[in-house]
């Protein structure tokens, strides 16, 4: 577990209280979305893909102006100050999507300069992301924090503690969410059972 984290005694996650991002829900698209915001996003977005150009097939303006424009999105308020922030959530291979479903994630904050980035999933390889997301009630230097579950496999979760610490979102926790047992039997589990994921060799 990250030092100042959570311990899975007193760490509750619901699969019912999470959710994916719209598929539908795009910055192209999105009713909730002003023009103003619509060309603000998609530049911020087009800047956040072109950072890692390893990952693409083209780098033409084109082609990266449509995949930012295919991110989903969502508003939220996550510093309850009546403005919200904007969470994305890449749609595409090429933006961060992986295999198994698993697509890198960004917080945005409007600001007078433009968009901040709050949250960005992937790491400096740009890899990282994940399937659902849960705003939690508590919140931590004015911002609530969020937990992000990537997809494992058929029967696991990981789950990351994201809390802002005054500047960025910074994974604070790590948990595994597990929806079988085995007593000499594999059992399925109608709630997982959540325990901290193991330590990283040193």
């Amino acid at each position: 577990m990250v030092p100042g984290g959570e311990t899975a005694t007193h760490f509750y996650w619901s699969l019912s209280k999470s959710h994916e991002l719209a598929y539908k829900k795009t910055i192209r698209n999105s009713a909730e979305l002003t023009a103003e915001e619509r060309t603000g996003l998609t530049e911020k977005v087009i800047g956040l893909i072109s950072k890692y150009k390893g990952n693409l097939e083209s780098t033409d303006r084109k082609q990266l102006r449509k995949l930012a424009l295919n991110s989903r999105v969502e508003k939220a308020d996550l510093n309850s100050d009546g403005n919200p922030e904007f969470i994305l959530q890449a749609n595409d291979y090429e933006a961060g999507c992986g295999a198994t479903g698993n697509c890198a994630f960004w917080v945005l904050d409007k600001t007078a300069q433009g968009y901040r980035l709050l949250l960005d999933t992937r790491d400096k390889q740009g890899i990282g992301g994940a399937e659902r997301i849960t705003i939690k009630d508590e919140q931590h230097k004015g911002y609530k924090d969020i937990v992000l579950a990537a997809h494992d496999s058929a029967s696991e979760k990981s789950l990351i503690v994201e809390r802002f610490d005054g500047k960025m979102y910074r994974e604070v926790a790590c948990y595994i969410a597990n929806w079988e047992s085995w007593d000499g039997e594999l059992h399925s589990l109608k709630n997982p059972d959540i325990f901290p994921c193991p330590a990283a060799p040193q």
